[in-house]
């Protein structure tokens, strides 16, 4: 069993990095260690337990305190679908797909700008980036699986 230790430079804002943890990219970092150990020959038969990102500079300038580590596991689907994104970025870049802006007419991201909504139905006025960012890359899994046929 391995624990993925991630050490981060800088000042971590506490409030900021717990409503972006979940998907975002610290997590997702830690999900590509995961898989980069787990689909490694040197590392066979090697399971990562969790991953954690840990802060190496003080809470306050002034104190020598450090931040508690911040954990991240990966579920099953969260792997599955980095495992299904890899691919699929690549055949995009073997294809010379460069130009993503078709996204933004797509029904993936209209699906997704129907999830954010504010509590009286109207779009947010700074689109939430975990909704887009989740149809992105269903968007590019999608468009790759065109030349996968």
């Amino acid at each position: 069993k391995i624990v993925v230790w991630d050490f981060k430079t800088g000042i971590k804002d506490d409030k900021a990095y717990k409503e972006s943890t979940k998907g975002s990219n610290y997590e997702r970092q830690l999900q590509f260690y995961k898989l980069l150990i787990e689909e490694s020959a040197a590392y066979d038969g090697c399971k990562v337990v969790c991953g954690k990102d840990i802060f190496v500079e003080p809470k306050k300038h002034t104190t020598d305190e450090l931040h508690e580590p911040a954990e991240a596991s990966a579920s099953e689907e969260a792997m599955n679908h980095i495992k299904a994104l890899i691919p699929a970025v690549w055949t995009l870049i073997q294809h010379g797909v460069f130009d993503t802006t078709a996204f933004e007419t797509s029904d993936h991201y209209k699906q997704a700008l129907s999830k954010d909504l504010t509590k009286d139905g109207k779009q947010r006025k700074n689109k939430t980036k975990k909704f887009c960012q989740d149809a992105y890359e269903a968007w590019i899994i999608d468009e790759a699986a065109k030349f996968m046929e």
